[in-house]
């Protein structure tokens, strides 16, 4: 169902504010790097977040939806995927946004930051 080449990689937990805490509190301390996000993050996943960036010198770096309404997904996605680069530490996002649906491109995303070697 998942695709995963070595299940020790995957993870169940009992609510989405425990795992992004986990995911939160193992990071690598970059300093002056940044956490990627799409803006307006469903509130479990940006607090976890908001408390490493807090202690660690790091930055959360919000990608803004577009105002264009005609693809305004492919814009989005072009937008994190530009903002992925070296100071990167994690990108966090749902694969749709839960305030308004837009799909994102998470193979793109994961290609773009194994590309950076983020994982």
């Amino acid at each position: 169902m998942i695709g995963l080449n070595d299940p020790q990689r995957l993870a169940f937990q009992p609510s989405a504010s425990y795992g992004f805490a986990i995911v939160a509190k193992n990071l690598p301390i970059k300093k002056n790097g940044k956490i990627l996000m799409p803006a307006n993050q469903f509130p479990s996943n940006y607090y976890a977040f908001v408390d490493f960036a807090e202690h660690h010198d790091v930055k959360i770096h919000l990608i803004d939806a577009p105002q264009e309404f005609t693809g305004r997904t492919e814009l989005w996605n072009a937008r994190l995927l530009e903002a992925i680069n070296d100071d990167t530490i994690c990108v966090t996002l749902d694969h749709t946004h839960w305030q308004d649906g837009t799909v994102f491109n998470l193979k793109a995303l994961r290609k773009n930051a194994i590309s950076i070697r983020l994982y």
